[in-house]
């Protein structure tokens, strides 16, 4: 085994077993509570850490500053989590398969992924969560990937045409029994003081309608704190 291969296998063994901090970052990320118990990973490169990524891992990307999404939702650690996508090796090719607006559920790239939002030459922070349930990887990523093409859900309403992201992971993702590994929640628009923001009150107020509070769905702030997926590491 060549050397960087041998520093390849080292940094990823810390993340499954303890945290550490790369030389490129002097920022990390202690510990992470979950909904049952404290996590502790690496905080690692992306271009380092793609290699050990598996097929099916759920890449959170966390925002740097809040926003109207992280408001409202929660995610691990209390990370800036606005958005999700599901990772696969796609002709030999990392990529990522998510919902986003104007393109829909597309491909992308694993380093645009990476990228986008970057702050100079810092990436926003991506936790990678690895579902523990019995999870049927190829048919969970074949059921991912019927829905390319599809438009975004920018009102984030069950039961249409239309995906966002962390739902196409919810409607997608399956056990061995062909069982949703991800049951929906009560959707919430209200902020930690228990009231709408404005800006979700005029958003849906464009669109003649009332905020669909308490609507069945997912959020991925709320997916990553999910008690049958565990974060295995933070990519920056």
């Amino acid at each position: 085994m060549d050397r960087i291969s041998l520093i390849t296998v080292f940094i990823f063994t810390l993340c499954m077993n303890t945290y550490t901090v790369s030389a490129e970052n002097s920022e990390r990320i202690d510990s992470i509570k979950g909904d049952t118990a404290e996590i502790r990973c690496a905080t690692v490169p992306w271009s380092m850490a793609v290699d050990n990524l598996h097929d099916c891992d759920l890449l959170f990307q966390s925002s740097r500053s809040a926003n109207a999404i992280t408001d409202v939702t929660r995610g691990v650690a209390g990370m800036n989590i606005d958005h999700v996508g599901v990772f696969a090796r796609l002709g030999g090719k990392p990529s990522v398969i998510e919902a986003l607006p104007g393109r829909g559920v597309c491909i992308t790239p694993i380093d645009s992924f990476m990228v986008r939002g970057a702050s100079g030459s810092t990436c926003r922070p991506v936790a990678v969560g690895r579902v523990t349930s019995n999870l049927d990887f190829d048919v969970s990523l074949y059921r991912v990937s019927r829905f390319i093409g599809s438009r975004y859900d920018s009102l984030y309403l069950p039961d249409n045409k239309e995906i966002y992201c962390s739902e196409l992971v919810q409607l997608s993702f399956v056990d061995k029994d062909k069982n949703l590994i991800f049951d929906t929640v009560p959707m919430t628009f209200r902020d930690e003081t228990g009231t709408i923001p404005d800006y979700w009150k005029r958003f849906y107020a464009r669109h003649g309608m009332p905020v669909p509070e308490g609507k069945p769905g997912t959020n991925p702030g709320e997916m990553s704190r999910r008690k049958n997926v565990r974060i295995v590491m933070i990519m920056r």
